[in-house]
């Protein structure tokens, strides 16, 4: 099944969620649509997929044909607004930068929408809103106009200014249980989908093929000191076999397998360890992770094996 399908799927398992979008799709938006929790995937497909191509299209149908349709396959259409993954800035006052909230308001709002009758603005990490970005941002959702709607992502609305969220309206998403990821991913490897903690947010069958491939190999370096020096040789070969996952990626995965493998209880400091690896992986600092992992399976060989 491809990532598009388990989507679709997991759509399905939310019934209220499924509720809702079908009333989204057949009613005009709000001004601010807020959609918090987990499954970033999952939003941003609705938001995209469902919501813009409907209110987008020409016919209001996400009808697939139109002109508003086509360039929304190409994701070209010059009425959806999507704010990439950083940080988001206010902007330069005289010049601001693309994706700033200065560059939406001067460049983008000051317009009517130029193909369709509304406009979708999409903010996928409203939790990176900057104290001065969120203020500004505030100000156009208080003077909202009525072409222009806005969409949210948050994994809490505790990120967000209670002013904002009060003049929006919030959709929850929530995580799934064990049971609905194995009927949605059909694996039925708990252990596997207990890794990922409820969320698709990740290239699900790439993924579990890494985890079929790491997780014997660090039940064997649990057993013997031999094959644990083997392991941390190996793990440069393991990173680059799976480029899908990025660095932090890979050590939060790494880390997840190691603590399911882990007898926490002949040592209860060593998640103590994993916590502190894992702490500045995150740091993301160039050179950091040779040092930090080299740490990491020290602490494991001396409680483990002494």
């Amino acid at each position: 099944m491809d990532e598009v399908g388990i989507i679709k799927k997991s759509i399905n398992e939310q019934k209220i969620l499924k509720k809702i979008i079908d009333f989204y799709t057949k009613n005009p938006l709000p001004n601010v649509l807020i959609f918090s929790g987990a499954n970033r995937k999952l939003k941003l497909y609705i938001a995209t997929e469902i919501i813009a191509k409907t209110h987008l299209c020409l016919n209001k149908k996400g009808c697939g044909e139109c002109r508003s349709c086509l360039l929304m396959k190409k994701i070209e259409h010059p009425d959806l607004i999507l704010f990439p993954e950083d940080k988001i800035k206010i902007g330069d006052p005289e010049d601001p930068e693309e994706y700033s909230i200065r560059w939406l308001q001067k460049s983008v709002l000051a317009y009517k929408p130029i193909i369709s009758d509304v406009r979708i603005i999409i903010i996928p990490s409203a939790e990176m809103l900057g104290n001065e970005a969120e203020i500004a941002l505030l100000k156009t959702l208080e003077e909202p106009l009525s072409e222009s709607k806005f969409i949210l992502f948050t994994p809490s609305l505790h990120y967000l200014s209670d002013t904002i969220v009060s003049r929006s309206i919030v959709i929850a998403i929530q995580n799934f249980s064990l049971d609905q990821m194995k009927k949605i991913t059909e694996i039925s490897d708990y252990s596997f989908l207990e890794i990922l903690g409820g969320t698709l947010d990740y290239s699900i069958y790439e993924l579990f093929e890494f985890y079929q491939k790491i997780k014997p190999r660090i039940q064997a370096a649990l057993e013997h000191p031999l094959e644990l020096l083997n392991l941390e040789e190996e793990i440069e070969k393991f990173m680059k076999d799976n480029a899908f996952l990025s660095e932090t990626q890979f050590w939060e995965f790494f880390s997840l397998i190691l603590m399911q493998t882990l007898n926490i209880k002949k040592d209860p400091s060593l998640l103590n360890d994993i916590f502190i690896f894992l702490g500045g992986i995150r740091m993301e600092q160039p050179g950091l992770s040779s040092y930090l992992t080299s740490r990491l399976f020290f602490q494991l060989y001396k409680k483990i094996y002494f």
